[in-house]
């Protein structure tokens, strides 16, 4: 191999390992706040602290072709997100395409407390897995916040688009080792062409 190509195989190399390095931390979660008004100076980031939500002391529901059967719960009402001493909430249903099976919207008093119940759905699903959630929804400063997210299945239906396992996120050491292990690749490559 003559001075030029190995020359070329070198720079080859260098550009592979420059082209997939990242810097360090890339691919890692940020989170960045700025002043509502642009012209003033910031201040210091807002804190989220946890708003209290609906609790459940107890609440084992068991997903089915129909419905949710409500084995024994408990909860209690106990934030107030509408301004007038309610808290509104919101049980959805989705089968495993998507597809809206239960919708219901309603609030009751600060401080009630009652069983959950049981649940029919509004149509059928059509896919699996059958997913319900209850959220205490957004409203008077307080953030939507999700009380249940349970998942079942019905026998016999097929698995649906939203039924498949979500992809793995690639984590913030995924980049970093895969430029290093194409840096060693690269070396590799430059001492093979020397000893040719």
């Amino acid at each position: 191999m003559t001075n030029h190509e190995q020359g070329g195989a070198r720079r080859l190399a260098l550009a592979l390992c420059l082209l997939f390095a990242v810097p360090a931390g890339a691919g890692a979660e940020s989170v960045s706040w700025t002043s509502p008004d642009r012209g003033a100076k910031p201040e210091a980031p807002p804190t989220m602290e946890a708003s209290p939500k609906v609790t459940c002391s107890s609440a084992n529901l068991q997903i089915t072709c129909t419905g949710a059967i409500d084995l024994g719960s408990s909860c209690t009402a106990d934030r107030n997100n509408t301004g007038a001493s309610l808290e509104a909430y919101q049980f959805i249903a989705i089968d495993g395409a998507g597809n809206v099976i239960y919708n219901f919207t309603s609030s009751v008093p600060v401080g009630f407390t009652a069983p959950i119940g049981s649940i029919t759905w509004s149509s059928p699903p059509l896919f699996n897995p059958i997913r319900l959630r209850f959220i205490s929804l957004a409203g008077n400063g307080f953030p939507e916040q999700v009380v249940l997210d349970i998942t079942g299945t019905c026998p016999g239906l097929p698995i649906g688009p939203l039924g498949l396992p979500p992809a793995r996120p690639v984590d913030a050491y995924a980049w970093p080792a895969l430029a290093l292990l194409l840096a060693l690749v690269g070396l590799t490559a430059l001492v093979v062409i020397r000893r040719h």
